[in-house]
């Protein structure tokens, strides 16, 4: 599954992103979403954290540090899932993060589906691992989703053991 983050950067007006966030025309729309993450989902996202940060991204370390807005857009339609892990992941460097659709929602290519205000070098530390795990656990929701609609009433769709090593717990919620 295919997502992207757009990094918007330079010197913004904090008060100005945040009155422009809390406008946001999906705010009506999507009520708050809760964070529910077990202690071992919780680890492993930061062991993932840690196993990235261990290859010292030496972009981010070279970019000047301000404050920035990123904002994640679908670059296909899908079943989108893996939201809470990728929020849990921006915010505990302190980012803010903003969840603009919910697990489970049919996705419209090109739709925003988060976005992330906070310090640029911070959004950078993070993002291709939470992007990773969005993309995937939005591809394994999506392939679920196609295979219960293309199935019989009569057939059940069961779950396998062969998944990806270290990531299991991930793909077995969204199956």
């Amino acid at each position: 599954m295919s997502l992207a983050i757009v990094l918007n950067a330079g010197q913004l007006n904090r008060s100005r992103v945040l009155l422009h966030d809390c406008t946001n025309k999906y705010n009506n729309k999507t009520p708050s979403i809760v964070v529910m993450l077990s202690v071992q989902e919780k680890s492993r996202l930061l062991g993932f954290l840690r196993d990235d940060a261990a290859a010292k991204d030496i972009t981010s370390a070279i970019t000047p540090s301000h404050p920035a807005v990123a904002t994640v857009r679908c670059n296909e339609s899908c079943t989108l899932s893996g939201t809470e892990e990728a929020a849990f992941l921006f915010r505990g460097t302190g980012l803010v993060v903003r969840q603009l659709a919910k697990n489970g929602s049919k996705i419209k290519k090109g739709k925003i589906v988060m976005k992330i205000l906070g310090n640029n070098r911070k959004i950078l530390a993070v993002e291709r691992v939470a992007l990773n795990v969005l993309g995937k656990m939005s591809g394994v929701a999506t392939i679920c989703s196609k295979a219960s609609r293309t199935a019989s009433r009569k057939t059940k769709i069961f779950l396998t053991r062969k998944t990806t090593p270290g990531f299991s717990v991930f793909e077995k919620m969204e199956a």
